[in-house]
């Protein structure tokens, strides 16, 4: 791993996001995929962009308080989107990946709803993660087969977490 994700360490711990849900989301900069933070008060941002730009470059913040009003703001184009993590009160509460359109057989275009990538469930003080579901999308979309892009994701997630276990 690049020493650049220890910064991500104390993003971890700190409960703004979770190893699994790190762990997805450098590997989809890694492949290219753009990452916005929306976040109504740039505050909240802070520690999130922190934790992650220098794995990926660039994080841009959004001043939206969710994936609807960060797409209205992005309105001319919301497929440049790629993955938007929104943020309340430090903490990811929302990632989603907005899809590009698709081509049909006839050559039309046909708009993809966008798939939601992990969620902060209050009740059970823990993510609930959904990525699962369009893994195959997510790989291609990075230029990886499936299968490699599951086993680098439980391998990441793994070091992550045993490394924000550690010593602080």
């Amino acid at each position: 791993m690049p020493p650049s994700f220890e910064r991500l360490l104390p993003v971890i711990r700190a409960g703004a996001l979770d190893a699994e849900l790190a762990a997805l989301i450098w590997i989809l900069a890694e492949g290219g995929l753009p990452v916005h933070v929306a976040a109504s008060d740039p505050e909240d941002a802070r520690a999130i962009v922190s934790g992650l730009e220098d794995l990926v470059r660039p994080v841009t913040v959004l001043p939206a308080d969710s994936l609807e009003a960060a797409l209205a703001i992005t309105a001319s184009d919301p497929a440049l989107l790629g993955a938007v993590l929104v943020v309340a009160d430090g903490r990811v509460t929302a990632a989603h990946w907005v899809r590009p359109a698709l081509r049909d057989g006839a050559g039309h275009l046909r708009e993809q709803g966008p798939a939601v990538l992990a969620v902060w469930d209050v009740r059970a003080s823990r993510y609930e993660h959904f990525a699962w579901g369009v893994t195959p999308e997510l790989a291609a979309v990075v230029g990886r087969k499936a299968g490699d892009f599951e086993a680098e994701h439980r391998e990441r997630t793994g070091a992550l977490a045993a490394l924000a276990l550690g010593p602080h």
